[in-house]
């Protein structure tokens, strides 16, 4: 896959904007330099700007990604609540139980909500659910009802299922960018075009802002500047081990 320098995919329309907006005002400067530069030559790259913003924003990717890690944040909680309310009843009966509450997994399960690890959550709970069993009598004893049970797996089953469209939305998009290559190619292309000619242009004091290590500067600075306090991460790492989602700490 083609390099684009330093600069992601994402980022190449905010880089094209800043050459763009240097080339308005070298205009005459880059007419001057070579015959290709003219209206044809900006309106083109207007356009394939508007192309490549289309690809990287993607509206109903954003929507949907949007949509399910809300859907996993409620899931994460209710789960929580659910848990909370075995872990009540578990220390009620804790002299009662076969094994030693510390044992009982609930703590664990918890911590890995804490995480938003998914699958590490599902196999957690597959122990409380043994240690349920185990001891249904006993916790009976204190208010324990089967549908609490029920309705905890039913949650886990519920996170897999909106985890893994979740995992599928990311995917697509990222095979349509792969698809999509040859936009940004073209992009790239009248980036490389203008930041070369910018840096040559006879009597231009603005040089150096045609570097592509400034620009890369600039749109770090800028991404840093405009990063709210609180960012709703949609992350999927993936490894060879597990996936971990991550979505926003609203427990």
């Amino acid at each position: 896959m083609k390099s684009f320098y330093k600069f992601s995919k994402e980022q190449l329309p905010a880089v094209a904007e800043i050459l763009l907006n240097l080339y308005s005002k070298d205009r005459k400067k880059f007419e001057s330099y070579s015959n290709n530069f003219n209206s044809d030559f900006e309106d083109e790259l207007r356009n394939q700007i508007t192309v490549v913003k289309q690809l990287v924003e993607m509206p109903e990717w954003s929507n949907e990604v949007k949509d399910l890690s809300n859907q996993m944040t409620n899931l994460f909680k209710e789960s929580k609540n659910h848990l909370n309310t075995i872990k009540g009843i578990a220390q009620k009966t804790t002299k009662n139980l076969d094994i030693k509450f510390s044992e009982f997994g609930i703590n664990e399960a918890k911590k890995e909500i804490s995480n938003k690890d998914v699958f590490a959550y599902h196999n957690r709970l597959n122990r409380v659910t043994t240690n349920i069993e185990n001891n249904l009598k006993q916790l009976k004893t204190n208010g324990y009802k089967p549908e609490m049970g029920t309705n905890l797996f039913h949650k886990s089953e519920e996170l897999m299922k909106v985890h893994e469209r979740l995992n599928n939305t990311n995917k697509h998009r990222e095979d349509r960018l792969t698809d999509s290559n040859h936009e940004f190619e073209k992009l790239w292309k009248f980036i490389n075009t203008i930041s070369k000619a910018g840096r040559k242009l006879p009597k231009n004091r603005r040089l150096d802002q045609y570097q592509l290590t400034n620009i890369l500067d600039q749109i770090r600075l800028a991404e840093i500047t405009q990063k709210p306090k609180t960012r709703r991460r949609n992350v999927v790492e993936q490894d060879t081990q597990k996936v971990k989602t991550t979505v926003k700490n609203t427990l």
